[in-house]
């Protein structure tokens, strides 16, 4: 990732955090910019995948390949290829439609929604009807993860409050982000992380 983005933690309705951050994609800059960064790249290593397999081989009558598909994305290409009803498809096309496959809805969804919410693993879905809540945020040139020894709690000099952080997120628990002793400020950082944990 070459920009600071948007990553949130998220609870369910019923209160029930979810274990994962998600990566809020609220722009269709933001989102070409993703798909520039990551996705393009694992398309294109499908694409040349099943370009140097069996299947291909299968598919345009070329029996010189040894390996098979492994990959998902491979997959894909495979199956676009096998599909198509034109004469004149050719790799640069699968690799074309394939990536129309994956930023079309996400942009759609982007216009219709206000955002999406991306994992990790590339899954994604919007915040509609109140399903779930905001629990944390931060921005971030990489995907969020957290360790204990990254729990800070200070004071200013001759200050009369304690301040928490966890890496580089204030610690803000039920409204509150100043406490009056270092032991309340820590166990407010501690409930939080376990919150980013969770």
């Amino acid at each position: 990732m070459s920009r600071k983005y948007t990553f949130v933690k998220l609870a369910r309705k019923s209160g029930r955090p979810d274990p994962a951050w998600y990566l809020k994609l609220d722009s269709r800059e933001a989102a070409i910019e993703r798909f520039e960064d990551v996705e393009a790249e694992k398309i294109a290593k499908g694409v040349w995948e099943f370009a140097h397999s069996r299947e291909f081989g299968y598919a345009t009558g070329r029996n010189n390949f040894n390996d098979h598909v492994r990959s998902k994305i491979g997959y894909l290409a495979y199956m676009k290829a096998m599909t198509t009803t034109r004469d004149d498809y050719t790799i640069l096309h699968i690799g074309h439609d394939l990536e129309q496959a994956w930023i079309g809805p996400r942009l759609k969804y982007i216009e219709k929604y206000g955002a999406i919410y991306v994992n990790k693993a590339g899954g994604w879905m919007t915040l509609i009807d109140g399903l779930y809540t905001v629990l944390a945020q931060t921005d971030s040139e990489k995907w969020p993860e957290y360790v204990k020894s990254d729990i800070h709690v200070s004071r200013w000099p001759g200050g009369t409050h304690f301040y928490a952080k966890v890496g580089d997120q204030d610690v803000v628990v039920d409204g509150k982000e100043k406490w009056d002793t270092w032991d309340e400020a820590q166990a407010a950082a501690d409930k939080y992380f376990a919150v980013l944990q969770a």
